[in-house]
């Protein structure tokens, strides 16, 4: 009985060990991606929080809206990521992206503070409600009259 109650406790331990090893490394695995989604939302938050845009001017012309933008904030935003709707419509397959760009720097995607950007939409008439929202999630509203 003394070999048999030995072999039994050795393979008991060893079993232990192995499903503790496996535990550690699962915790482990889990908690870096915790901290690792962590760090994205505050990330975002910070650049949430220093983003603002304002919508300063829209006017419809042949069947195409005009909209320009200011980057209000103190973040640097990219013309490209944003995303432009008319009444409730994701417009982003309409957007003339060759007419569309930063003031005073074209072909740049870069919105700068303190810069304006002019967005090209085809297939919009007047009246239209206008959302433009940055990668960030900050966005601005206009009515088109």
């Amino acid at each position: 009985m003394g070999l048999g109650l030995s072999a039994a406790t050795v393979i008991i331990f060893s079993a232990i060990v192995i499903i503790s090893a496996d535990f550690i490394n699962t915790y482990d695995n889990v908690s870096r991606e915790t901290r690792d989604a962590i760090d994205q939302r505050d990330e975002l938050a910070y650049d949430r929080a220093g983003s603002s845009i304002a919508i300063t001017d829209t006017n419809v012309t042949g069947g195409a809206l005009w909209m320009n933008v200011t980057n209000d904030g103190s973040s640097l935003l990219s013309v490209r990521d944003c995303d432009v709707l008319v009444n409730g419509t994701l417009m982003s397959g309409s957007i003339r992206w060759n007419r569309t760009g930063v003031a005073g720097h074209p072909g740049s995607d870069l919105w700068g503070p303190s810069e304006t950007a002019h967005f090209a939409i085809d297939g919009v008439s007047a009246p239209a409600r206008i959302k433009i929202v940055t990668a960030n999630g900050v966005s601005d509203t206009s009515v088109v009259v």
